[in-house]
C-alpha cells in the first residue's frame, strides 16, 4: 500500500526553547528523562523522550 505524504516548508524559526548538543554544569541537575515534542499549528507532530545519564 502507498500512502501520499503532503510536505510542509519551515520558512522560519520561532522555536520557543532550544536543546544544544552540550550538557552544562552543574551535570547532575540535567540526568533523567527528558522530553521533546514539536507541534504545528496547534497539533503535537513528533514526541520523544529521552535519557541524559552520567558515564560511570
Amino acid at each position: 500500500m502507498h500512502r501520499q505524504v503532503d510536505w510542509v516548508s519551515i520558512k522560519e524559526n520561532d522555536w520557543r526553547f532550544y536543546l544544544g548538543d552540550c550538557i552544562w554544569a552543574p551535570t547532575s541537575s540535567k540526568v533523567g528523562n527528558w522530553r521533546m515534542t514539536l507541534e504545528l499549528n496547534g497539533k503535537i507532530i513528533a514526541d520523544k523522550t529521552f535519557k541524559v545519564y552520567l558515564p560511570d
